[in-house]
């Protein structure tokens, strides 16, 4: 058995004992396929490494009682972050991903460097305020909007953020002395959506993330698909007008310029007497109203943006095939006036046979979920590397 392999079969058990706790070695070995003998060595292993425990003893018809084991959730901590464009949201989490602290800190445009001081101040500033000891974190997972190098937690380009090129992976962990992990945003988001979210009740969905840009991640067999360079799902990008609106990627008539909240803020600005670059939230919020009491324009840019936002829906359900496309972040407040248009779009675009089980929701804002998603994706790249045996104990 090749130390993959085996690695592979230990990743397996530990994540049976994980979702299906109070369970018995007997039990591990029926469900896993794998001999007695094997699991047992796998479970002695996790007992050494603290991540399970024998918690008491299960039901024989005769014999001797099974011994029971269970995931020790608390056994370490894991930090989950989220960076936009004006804040950080920080939490840590147990190793289920429950929440056990959480916080969200106001982000400047001073630059990478005092961006990166900040990011670090938060965090130390957490961990102290919880209470627990450095040592007991063994991850960090962060999301960030822009197209990132995952293997090499580098973000290639944040357009609407400061930090284009900047290697975030090595600078945390040179600076804290734990396994990192980069992704960005939407990605993390469709992991937390899978998680704890809508994503729980679909094998194949893909999710939408619309703000201020557009960004996707796709599951496919319940897996987030990175594709072959590890930047699938830059859906923000796809062109849906040839010969449209430059885009800051250097790219013309990009999704983004025609379905975000830039699309929304041009639309509307001479409307409400602000400068359409601010993309501020207040503004979203504005035009939501102003939609509410029945004025022409406010509808009119919503539904500018849900017919944009259908044609790359579209385009995205005829390329994959998915069961459901989940819509979220900001846009979500506009979904009663945004989502009838992009399901009309879709239906006009799309053939019966791909569409007839679809599924299409709008998700109600809350990055609770995404800031979990990426302390999911911490608590992931943790129980693998423990299962690879790169860790042996961490405290």
């Amino acid at each position: 058995m090749t130390e993959n392999f085996k690695a592979s079969n230990r990743r397996a058990v530990l994540d049976f004992i994980r979702t299906r706790y109070p369970i018995s070695r007997s039990q591990l070995s029926r469900i896993s396929g794998l001999n007695k003998a094997t699991v047992s060595g796998f479970v002695t292993d996790f007992l050494r490494q603290g991540v399970v425990a024998e918690t008491g003893s299960g039901v024989a018809a005769a014999g001797r009682k099974p011994v029971l084991l269970s995931f020790v959730a608390d056994s370490a901590y894991v930090i989950g972050l989220l960076l936009n464009v004006r804040s950080v949201r920080m939490v840590i989490t147990d190793l289920e991903g429950t929440i056990v602290w959480q916080t969200r800190e106001p982000l400047g445009d001073e630059g990478a460097s005092s961006t990166l001081d900040r990011i670090a101040i938060i965090i130390e500033d957490g961990v102290r305020r919880v209470g627990i000891p450095f040592s007991s974190i063994v991850a960090l997972g962060i999301g960030v909007p822009g197209l990132v190098d995952f293997q090499a937690g580098v973000i290639v380009q944040t357009p609407n953020m400061g930090l284009s090129s900047v290697s975030l992976k090595q600078w945390l962990e040179m600076r804290f002395h734990i396994p990192v992990f980069v992704d960005n945003a939407a990605n993390v988001s469709a992991v937390g959506e899978k998680l704890f979210g809508a994503g729980r009740h679909y094998e194949h969905f893909v999710y939408v993330s619309v703000s201020t840009g557009i960004g996707g991640g796709v599951v496919m067999n319940g897996q987030l698909q990175r594709g072959a360079f590890g930047f699938a799902g830059e859906f923000g990008h796809m062109v849906v007008e040839p010969h449209g609106l430059s885009c800051r990627c250097g790219g013309q008539g990009c999704w983004e310029m025609y379905g975000s909240l830039k699309a929304l803020y041009r639309q509307t600005a001479r409307h409400i007497g602000e400068d359409p670059a601010a993309y501020r939230p207040d503004i979203l919020v504005t035009v939501v109203d102003a939609a509410a009491r029945g004025e022409t324009w406010a509808i009119e840019g919503l539904n500018y943006i849900g017919f944009y936002l259908g044609v790359g829906v579209a385009s995205i359900v005829s390329a994959f095939n998915p069961h459901a496309v989940l819509i979220g972040n900001e846009i979500a407040i506009g979904a009663k006036w945004i989502m009838p248009i992009i399901e009309t779009v879709v239906q006009t675009h799309c053939s019966l046979p791909i569409i007839k089980d679809l599924t299409l929701l709008m998700l109600e804002y809350d990055d609770n979920k995404a800031v979990v998603g990426a302390a999911g994706m911490g608590i992931d790249g943790f129980l693998d590397q423990l299962t690879h045996r790169k860790i042996r104990r961490w405290c």
